[in-house]
């Protein structure tokens, strides 16, 4: 069971569903700016049953602390970095990990390459993006608790 708690927030930070997107990006900003004009930390995770965009259960609790403190900075030249918090993850590879991002599909998509977050990549769905919150979600298998969508919520 450690194990999956351990990886669960891993794949939380990979996440994508199928709601339309919801554009959040405030006027006259373009959502690189917004994406990109400040680091982004851990919120809430969890699945969501109904694939509405929202979290029906609540998982962030079982979240190891050392992954919740983590940062993450998008760069608008298309790179960025996580970057570990007070509480160092053990199998993290340093202070720091570099990954590369880009928009997709009318910027709906965010897909982040390399080692990206706690070492994924893959292609997210942006559920929400404004000054105070980025919202991702993906449909993906979990262990234990098999398929389910993910979404991870992530503030300034």
């Amino acid at each position: 069971m450690k194990k999956v708690l351990y990886f669960l927030p891993i794949l939380f930070l990979a996440t994508s569903c199928d709601k339309d997107d919801d554009d959040n990006t405030p006027a006259g900003k373009t959502k690189t700016q917004t994406l990109t004009e400040a680091s982004w930390k851990f919120e809430t995770a969890g699945i969501d049953v109904n694939k509405d965009g929202t979290i029906d259960t609540d998982l962030s609790s079982q979240i190891n602390a050392c992954a919740k403190d983590n940062t993450l900075k998008f760069e608008t030249n298309g790179s960025g970095t996580v970057s570990e918090g007070a509480i160092a993850c053990p199998s993290s590879p340093g202070a720091t990990t570099p990954f590369t991002w880009a928009f997709a599909s009318n910027e709906t998509q965010l897909n982040i390459t390399g080692n990206a977050v706690l070492g994924y990549g893959g292609q997210y769905k942006v559920v929400t993006l404004s000054d105070t919150k980025l919202s991702l979600s993906k449909d993906t298998t979990l262990p234990i608790i098999g398929a389910s969508t993910l979404v991870a919520n992530f503030i300034h």
